[in-house]
């Protein structure tokens, strides 16, 4: 009863703050202004800050929101409604908009903080086992807390997967259950939209629920119409192949769009059976066993060596995970002969980054040679991508 007294003030919030930027829109700020100092604590920050952000009165909103964040330091429920509020900046323009603003920064910055709090006040533990949702080679799009949907309580532990071999277009790629289940929700109606296509923000996705032991669900997004093998009500296996990897609904392309959640749609850390990263090098390919599509933690991939210490090792630890972050493009990495590596930016004109590395039990050991370019805060952050892999059977 706790938790769902909890979710009815979430939802009040959330339509009294919806309420508030429609009033600032219409020109009622008076009222808007009453209502929030009606309120008290960090109800009345957020209010504040809220209507302040939509006057582009940034600085003086974020004195408001930390304000609200003092008073209550481990609350997830104020970073969440802080994030909601920056949300409400962009959430009507166009995709590659939303995607660049500085507004989703914020979104990013308190979503993630949110998840921290969140996780720390209620720690989770898997305890069944999972196989990846897709077979043979697959690689990660975008990770966890990434920029396009990936953060919050409802977002943060997703992951976009595609085929590797034919990036440009995944679709018809075969989708398979990560554990034994029944299926709660399945739909395989909406059409699917045309490689390359400008986002839709409304576009309706296939998708198929299934619940697990322990009341734990997979979720599978984005596939393709017409391609559903199981419907609501059935009983499945882990390996089962459920669909197919489409282009329905708010997507930059096809893929899928994966997730585990408990049952109120809070996303989980996942780990996984049988998956590898593949290194290849003109010796040969060489499998690191990995649990998860990417760390758990709220770190970043790839850490740069800075020039002056160029002594400076980057364990596997931290090459897997992070895709669209910070710099807002995609990095990949390419292992090549004699122990050198490259990463590059991809773009119309490539950057390229010269690095060396070398395989030490589960490790991959990478140094960066040269470091240029890259927007640095704090630690020197950039991000990276790998191939992944499972076997058939494990």
């Amino acid at each position: 009863m706790a938790s769902e007294g909890a979710e009815a003030l979430a939802g009040d919030a959330e339509v009294e703050e919806r309420a508030l930027v429609l009033f600032v829109k219409c020109g009622a700020t008076d009222r808007a202004e009453r209502l929030a100092r009606s309120r008290t604590g960090a109800d009345r920050e957020i209010m504040l800050g809220l209507i302040l952000l939509h006057q582009n009165r940034d600085a003086e909103a974020r004195e408001h929101f930390a304000r609200a964040i003092a008073s209550a330091p481990a609350s997830h429920e104020v970073e969440e409604r802080i994030a909601r509020a920056y949300r409400t900046r962009v959430e009507d323009l166009p995709y590659r908009e939303q995607m660049a603003s500085r507004y989703q920064d914020r979104v990013i910055e308190h979503s993630h903080a949110a998840v921290r709090k969140y996780f720390a006040a209620h720690p989770y533990r898997q305890t069944a086992r999972y196989i990846p949702p897709l077979q043979g080679e697959f690689c990660l799009g975008q990770g966890a807390g990434g920029r396009s949907f990936h953060y919050g309580l409802r977002g943060h532990y997703s992951y976009d997967l595609i085929d590797c071999t034919r990036q440009a277009n995944s679709t018809g790629m075969p989708v398979v259950a990560v554990a034994d289940g029944v299926v709660r929700t399945a739909g395989f109606h909406h059409p699917d939209r045309a490689p390359g296509a400008p986002v839709d923000l409304r576009a309706p996705a296939n998708y198929v629920r299934i619940e697990h032991e322990g009341g734990v669900f997979s979720v599978y997004v984005h596939l393709r119409q017409g391609s559903g093998r199981v419907s609501a009500g059935e009983r499945v296996r882990a390996g089962q192949v459920v669909g197919q990897i489409g282009n329905s609904g708010v997507t930059t392309g096809p893929h899928l769009h994966f997730n585990m959640t408990d049952a109120r749609g809070i996303t989980l850390p996942a780990t996984f059976t049988g998956l590898y990263a593949v290194v290849r090098n003109a010796s040969g390919v060489t499998r690191v066993a990995i649990p998860t599509f990417q760390s758990p933690h709220h770190r970043y991939v790839v850490q740069a060596v800075p020039a002056e210490d160029p002594a400076r090792e980057l364990t596997y630890e931290r090459l897997r995970g992070r895709w669209l972050q910070r710099t807002r493009t995609i990095w990949v990495w390419e292992f090549l002969a004699n122990g050198r590596a490259r990463l590059t930016q991809m773009r119309a004109d490539p950057l390229v980054l010269h690095a060396t590395y070398r395989i030490e039990g589960q490790n991959v050991i990478v140094v960066l040679r040269r470091v240029f370019r890259f927007r640095y805060e704090g630690d020197r952050l950039v991000s990276g991508s790998l191939v992944l892999h499972r076997d058939a059977g494990k």
